[in-house]
Order: C-alpha cells, then structure tokens, then sequence
C-alpha cells in the first residue's frame, strides 16, 4: 500500500444508493448470541449499495447492537461490505479484483463517518478481512495504523485472527 494512495481514502466517494432501515437489512448469519454466549441484541441496520466504475454492485451493512458482557453493556457497529450474492442477503467479501480498492474503501468510509454522525459514536467498530487476502488486510492494517486520521474518537483495541473463518477481526474503542 502506497501511502500516496492511503491519503485518497475519504477524498473519493461513488454514488450511494440507501437501502432498508430494519431488521431484514441484516446478513442472513447474524448471530444473536456470541460463541462465549454473551447477549448480542440487534438494534439498528441500514444497508446501502453502489456500482464501481468497473461495473461491480457492492452492498454494505452496517448494523449497530446491543452487547451485554455481564454487568457491562456496549454498543457495537458491526461494518459488512462485498459483492452481493445472487438470490441470497449474503454477501462475498473477497476482493473483487478490479484495483479499485482504495475508491471502494473511500466510499465506506464516507458511509461509516457520516452513520456516526447521525446516529452517535459506537462504543466499538468491528470489521474483518479474509486472511487469504493480504492486499486487503495491508490496506485494512494501514488504515488501522493511520486511524487518528480517520476516525480520530477510536483507537485500535485489538486485531484477532478467527481461525474457525479464516479472518483477521479488527476492533476500534472509543476513546
């Protein structure tokens, strides 16, 4: 990742088109319990879709929950984007291959900024990349690394890599 092409995220933005606000807006495998079975209460989703310029329909979900860990309680703002697959609500979110990634990412990003100043700041941001795609997670690590710039209200809480799906998980705190 060239740092010429990391300061471009944000400056760029396809057209958006928004889709549902409910919960049918949700991925078709949402959990609603965590694998250590913690509480996972689906609040809130808004989906929205655009067309690069190659021609590739993305969507992109971002739905906010309600985590109950115990006796604390944080709000969750789960980010999915990918390539939508045909006659499913689910989503294929291995890089489409037409170099477009930083004006793809822009676009989230610009969707992402503007959902929080909206709907208020999550307490966390969760998104994941397939490891299988180092590209992707070069782009995702320099973004992570550059967060200041921004999201400058979150630090990096922790990157995980989830062996059961063959993904790295990002987690932005808030400050």
């Amino acid at each position: 990742m060239r740092v010429k092409d990391l300061l471009e995220v944000g400056k760029f933005q396809y057209p958006v088109q928004q889709g549902p606000d409910d919960d049918n807006a949700f991925p078709a495998d949402t959990p609603k319990k965590t694998k250590d079975n913690r509480a996972f209460v689906p609040r809130s989703a808004r989906s929205f879709k655009f067309t690069s310029k190659s021609g590739v329909e993305y969507s992109i979900f971002l739905s906010r929950a309600t985590m109950h860990t115990g006796i604390f309680k944080s709000e969750i703002l789960e980010i999915m984007f990918g390539i939508p697959e045909e006659g499913t609500k689910k989503i294929k979110t291995d890089a489409s291959g037409t170099g477009d990634s930083i004006k793809i990412f822009s676009t989230v990003y610009n969707i992402l900024k503007k959902d929080l100043e909206e709907n208020g700041f999550a307490d966390r941001i969760v998104f994941s990349g397939n490891a299988k795609e180092p590209t992707r997670i070069n782009l995702y690590d320099s973004i992570v690394n550059n967060i200041q710039k921004y999201l400058p209200k979150y630090r990096l809480l922790d990157k995980r890599y989830r062996k059961y799906s063959d993904y790295w998980e990002y987690i932005l705190i808030k400050k």
